[in-house]
């Protein structure tokens, strides 16, 4: 079916189409209070790389951060910690702990931010969950120096650049549940129009063609004579 013999249909079968569309919108207006809010949170550190006023052109163990000697140090840094909290360990890590483990961290491409965004139902576990994310970030970090036995003075650091005080109820609690649930109305009621519109027509052809058929048993029979 194309798609302007669809729109001929439903204004066609207007009567059905109307009535089933304010149906579909008085239910996305009812139905979604009911559901489940589900809390969004996001926070950011960014990593700070050390002030090095002497250069050395090696990097001997304790003399100087041999992170730093990465391509694009701290973006390569950043993305070894985004990739190990996106492990599946750390997420059932996170989950043994009674956290969400289906949370986002992620990297932008040159660049030493790591942003980290948890949604729930539960706003407290949606806050302890962000918190443990950002401890566990500085935790990685840490460890990594402390193995390469990097000096005070010269480690990386973990700023907190940003962070929601209180989670904020999502798009997907509200808006987005109005939206789906007027967008699957619509489907239907365009689905029931043309299935019903398609049925009518049956119904008029099949009646059309009894009524041909009791026309011709009416019509006079011509005799002929011998």
């Amino acid at each position: 079916m194309t798609f302007g013999r669809l729109v001929r249909t439903l204004l066609r079968r207007w009567y059905l189409t109307l009535p089933l569309l304010a149906l579909a919108a008085y239910s996305s207006l009812t139905i979604p209070p009911d559901l489940p809010v589900e809390y969004e949170t996001t926070a950011a550190v960014v990593l700070v790389g050390p002030e090095i006023t002497e250069v050395r052109p090696t990097a001997a163990p304790g003399a100087r951060n041999r992170l730093l000697h990465l391509g694009d140090s701290l973006e390569s840094v950043g993305e070894i910690v985004t990739l190990t909290l996106d492990a599946d360990s750390a997420r059932q890590r996170f989950a043994r702990d009674g956290l969400i483990d289906d949370y986002r961290v992620s990297i932008e491409d040159d660049s030493p931010i790591i942003e980290l965004t948890v949604a729930g139902e539960e706003p407290e576990l949606v806050d302890s969950t962000v918190v443990a994310l950002i401890t566990t970030v500085e935790s990685e970090i840490d460890d990594m120096q402390t193995e390469l036995a990097v000096p005070t003075e010269e480690q990386l650091i973990v700023r907190r650049i940003s962070s929601d005080n209180v989670p904020r109820p999502g798009l997907q609690s509200d808006k987005r549940s109005q939206v789906l649930l007027l967008a699957a109305g619509a489907i239907l009621t365009i689905g029931v129009v043309v299935a019903a519109d398609a049925a009518l027509e049956r119904i008029v052809d099949a009646r059309s063609s009894r009524r041909r058929q009791r026309v011709g048993g009416m019509a006079p029979q011509v005799r002929t004579s011998p």
